[in-house]
């Protein structure tokens, strides 16, 4: 009879520590869910501009670098037109 007594409370010792571990759990989880996602909503404009910049930076690089190139191929084809 002590055996049966002292399963049930072993199981129920096992049951108060699993929903203690759970509450623990989620707790913590809030704790960081919350500061988490205000960190990542400030960051999506930070990064939006910063990308945002380094294409159109990119652009007229790209932009620079073609002009000097297509100038000479007019003045080639206007030479050899004339």
């Amino acid at each position: 009879m002590n055996t049966s007594r002292s399963g049930t409370f072993s199981e129920a010792g096992q049951t108060t520590t699993a929903g203690l571990l759970a509450c623990a759990q989620w707790f913590l989880w809030q704790c960081l869910r919350v500061p988490l996602f205000l960190f990542l909503a400030i960051l999506v404009p930070v990064v939006s501009f910063v990308l945002g910049s380094s294409a159109v930076n990119r652009r007229r690089a790209l932009t620079m670098l073609r002009r000097p190139i297509l100038t000479s191929l007019l003045r080639s084809k206007s030479l050899v037109t004339q």
